[in-house]
């Protein structure tokens, strides 16, 4: 069969047939001919192919969406536990603890005793487990 005719019969061009044959999909033409039965498996070969690879992709996808899906999922359990306030994020921590010990900080200097004094409060403070607290 000429090339053209195969390509009608299927449903292509016959720049795609070429294409298949140029490709190694089905045989070349010879003397203008192209076996019908060779071309036919070749072509229904590559449609196969086609089919397999977008079913991967289709796969890869829905796993890259559950896992998106379980991202969010998360995110939005991570949100209601902070607003019902069973989750404090560390940056809201960070800056609660940061003006605690910029209040105990102010409290120590306006203290009415001596430098000595003073520096004896950060010590027994840093004895008793919170020795990073002043820093």
């Amino acid at each position: 069969m000429k090339v053209k005719e195969i390509a009608a019969l299927f449903g292509y061009t016959g720049q795609w047939v070429k294409n298949r044959y140029d490709e190694g999909s089905i045989p070349k033409p010879v003397k203008g001919d192209i076996d019908f039965q060779a071309a036919a498996v070749g072509i229904v070969g590559y449609l196969k192919k086609l089919v397999e690879r977008a079913e991967g992709a289709r796969s890869e996808l829905a796993k890259s969406r559950s896992g998106l899906a379980e991202e969010d999922r998360l995110l939005k359990q991570q949100k209601r536990l902070k607003m019902a306030g069973e989750l404090v994020s560390k940056k809201d921590v960070e800056l609660v603890w940061a003006a605690r010990k910029a209040a105990v900080r102010q409290r120590i200097e306006q203290l009415p005793v001596s430098k000595k004094e003073k520096d004896e409060i950060c010590e027994e403070l840093a004895g008793s487990g919170i020795e990073e607290f002043l820093k």
